[in-house]
């Protein structure tokens, strides 16, 4: 089975349930991380692992995190007592 995820998809959803890979002897993965849009069809993926707002409307989607996912801000504790707190991103 051919797959491409987003590099964050293969660490948080792909990586921690790789155990469950056993279960299923005969099935060969063959993962390529890659953050671009690409056409899964096209380019010959059988699945593939992104956030929502990578994927095209005509494509057949379930969930496959546990809970919410959202944006995260992060930065070292010296950045951001230097900076003011942010009214809004950007």
């Amino acid at each position: 089975m051919r797959l491409i995820v987003s590099p964050i998809a293969a660490t948080t959803v792909l990586a921690p349930n790789l155990g469950q890979c056993a279960r299923y002897p005969d099935v060969v993965l063959d993962v390529t991380t890659d953050e671009a849009r690409v056409d899964i069809v096209a380019a010959g993926f059988d699945a593939g692992i992104h956030f929502g707002e990578f994927i095209e409307r005509d494509m057949i989607t379930f969930r496959v995190s546990k809970g919410p996912t959202g944006p995260a801000i992060v930065g070292s504790p010296r950045y951001f007592e230097a900076q003011r707190e942010a009214v809004h991103p950007g």
